[in-house]
């Protein structure tokens, strides 16, 4: 009984209280310096960066599946692009490149256009004797485009964006799409 007593009497002690406080103080700081530790916030920006990067992969999934424009042969896309310049919407025209590039050629044939160059250009452009396409190895096709004096004017590389696989391994998109011009 005499040991129980005393049992009781140091568990209410201040010692004992002490004790505990410096317990659990001793345990937070621990985590505190483990939380805020170099490789725990790298960690935490790690995840936070992939988690970024997967939406981001997603969404870009989503544009090249959302996107329509295009055809199912280099020149379908070629001649679906001459004709919206043919009709002056540099909107649609635009389309037709991959979707990194689309607003860099928007705004250079809004410049062509703004520079009065643009009848110049269409009728290079719509002559059909001026054009010549070839495939090339890395699945590529390129049409030249040559001037009356057979100077070349004009590039056009079409290409599958096959570079992007979806999530489930799937090819994207089965449209060409212009990638340089």
């Amino acid at each position: 009984m005499k040991h129980k007593k005393r049992n009781i009497k140091f568990f209410q002690s201040r010692y004992f209280i002490v004790f505990v406080i410096f317990l659990i103080l001793g345990l937070v700081i621990s985590w505190l310096a483990w939380y805020f530790s170099a490789e725990v916030r790298q960690a935490r920006q790690y995840k936070k960066d992939s988690e970024l990067f997967v939406r981001k992969i997603q969404k870009q999934e989503k544009e090249y599946t959302d996107d329509t424009y295009g055809g199912e042969t280099p020149k379908e896309t070629y001649e679906m692009f001459l004709e919206a310049l043919k009709m002056e919407d540099i909107d649609l025209a635009s389309k037709y490149f991959i979707l990194d590039k689309q607003a860099e050629y928007k705004q250079f044939f809004t410049d062509i256009k703004n520079n009065n160059k643009w009848d110049e250009m269409i009728e290079d452009l719509l002559n059909p004797d001026n054009q010549k396409g070839e495939m090339k190895e890395n699945d590529t096709y390129v049409i030249r485009i040559y001037n009356d004096q057979d100077y070349l004017i004009a590039q056009a590389v079409l290409k599958i964006p096959s570079n992007f696989i979806t999530t489930d391994k799937k090819v994207a998109t089965k449209i060409w799409k212009i990638i340089e011009f």
